[in-house]
């Protein structure tokens, strides 16, 4: 970026709605008049690695300038599936292009076009659930007025600071089962919904394709007043599949609330 502003107050009349506490204006650099390109690389724990490259130069002298660039992210995950030792969780990938257009036919008047694309690729994500089935008794210390009976079992609750999650307790369901199959291709007659073909993950995890599109322009007129135009386009597709209760049950069959177990 060329630099972000951050405006305090009611910013509705320039930068459009949600903006009635502020608005933080991150402007993006303009390509420039002299040929020029960047890479970086960059590697890390956990099958971390971060690839950049751009390039930007002039169509036509002091008139028109662009700039393109790409990028490449991805980590492997740095948590280990307990329940499944060979999967890792918290993998995430993306891959972006982008690509700025710069333009000033005269002193008085610029317009700057920018375009990016991406795709977001995500395994399945780490966590865990302290329920009274797969964390130890000991977590829950506390009992406030007595117990009470609850599916058989005693109400507990957990008293103080909530203690830490240990690696064994990182646990859940992450094998595409064939109910799980069916589900997001849209085959189970059980589940009410069909995920869009644009954003459809091939197992636990999210799928994201998302554009930005924006247009700036400038006039300053002869008495030094600047009138600005602002367009943007964004588009966010997106669908993930979880497991929501944070435990390894995938063993058990049957349905439940129009769900697979």
């Amino acid at each position: 970026y060329e630099r972000i502003e951050v405006i305090k107050g009611p910013q509705s009349a320039y930068f459009g709605r949600s903006t009635f506490a502020g608005a933080i204006n991150a402007i993006t650099k303009t390509p420039g008049n002299e040929f020029a390109g960047r890479v970086t690389a960059e590697y890390g724990r956990f099958g971390t690695a971060d690839f950049g490259v751009s390039l930007e130069g002039p169509i036509v002298e002091d008139k028109l300038a662009l700039r393109v660039s790409s990028s490449f992210y991805e980590t492997g995950g740095q948590y280990t599936n307990s329940a499944n030792p060979t999967v890792k969780l918290g993998e995430r990938s993306t891959k972006s292009v982008g690509a700025t257009l710069y333009l000033t036919p005269s002193d008085n008047f610029s317009a700057k076009a920018r375009f990016r694309m991406w795709n977001d690729s995500d395994g399945p994500d780490a966590g865990t659930a302290y329920g009274s089935d797969n964390v130890p008794a000991s977590f829950f210390n506390c009992t406030p007025g007595g117990t009470a009976p609850l599916f058989g079992g005693a109400i507990n609750w957990i008293c103080g600071g909530v203690p830490e999650t240990t690696p064994d307790l990182i646990a859940m369901d992450t094998t595409v089962t064939q109910a799980v199959a069916d589900m997001i291709s849209g085959a189970s007659a059980s589940v009410p919904y069909i995920l869009g073909e644009r954003t459809r993950p091939d197992g636990f995890g999210l799928e994201r394709n998302a554009l930005e599109t924006s247009l700036v322009m400038d006039w300053v007129t002869t008495s030094d007043i600047t009138f600005s135009s602002l367009t943007a386009l964004h588009q966010d597709h997106f669908a993930s599949v979880n497991d929501l209760d944070r435990r390894a049950t995938e063993g058990l069959t049957g349905i439940l609330l129009a769900f697979p177990s």
